[in-house]
């Protein structure tokens, strides 16, 4: 037992690695697409169903599904308002708390709303950590298992709060990139509208 531990954690370790040396150099107009790839991997490192990157709105106002990757056989999952269907959910996550449940039957009286929504699309355990950079919440990463409960242990939710780390820099450095790169073409526009190219 204690080699095959030590041997998951070795596999886990590498993941891990891997992931973070992903993002260090990438520009963030390519993030996008790594962020599907990693998704994927991690869903079937971990043998679950759907694993989904979060984003909340500028305005704090949506919280959407982003980017996601489904087991085969699955169709995708909806984009809309996650706050409108899972509102429990969505506050503990903007509290900067995980959500945690094997089964919908452990969620409490006041996830009422998440139960039935989770009943509609058909996920019976989910992982939910929040993402958050720069002191505030930039979204979440949400691992979910479908027509079964899902098995998560202290010591892979300790495992998994280490890769939510890792994409929630990721996602702060991109809004980061992303910004400059709107000011800088902001400001060409406008030299580029001027007749003498001068601008104070």
């Amino acid at each position: 037992r204690d080699r095959l531990a030590l041997a998951d954690r070795l596999r886990f370790e590498k993941l891990l690695a891997r992931l973070s040396g992903a993002f260090v150099h990438l520009a963030s107009n390519r993030m996008d697409e790594a962020f599907l790839v990693w998704l994927e991997r991690l869903g079937q490192f971990l043998g679950i169903d759907r694993v989904m990157l979060l984003r909340l709105s500028a305005d704090g106002r949506l919280f959407t599904v982003s980017h996601a990757w489904a087991a085969s056989g699955l169709t995708p999952m909806s984009t809309e308002n996650l706050g409108a269907m899972f509102p429990w959910s969505v506050r503990q996550m903007l509290g900067e708390q995980p959500v945690v449940f094997r089964s919908v039957r452990e969620l409490p009286e006041e996830a009422a709303r998440d139960r039935e929504s989770l009943a509609e699309v058909g996920i019976s355990g989910m992982l939910a950590l929040p993402l958050v950079g720069g002191g505030r919440v930039l979204g979440g990463l949400s691992l979910v298992t479908v027509g079964r409960e899902g098995d998560w242990p202290d010591e892979l939710v300790a495992r998994l709060q280490l890769v939510a780390e890792v994409f929630a820099n990721a996602l702060g450095r991109k809004e980061s990139e992303d910004a400059l790169r709107a000011s800088e073409l902001m400001k060409s526009a406008i030299l580029a509208s001027l007749n003498s190219s001068v601008a104070v």
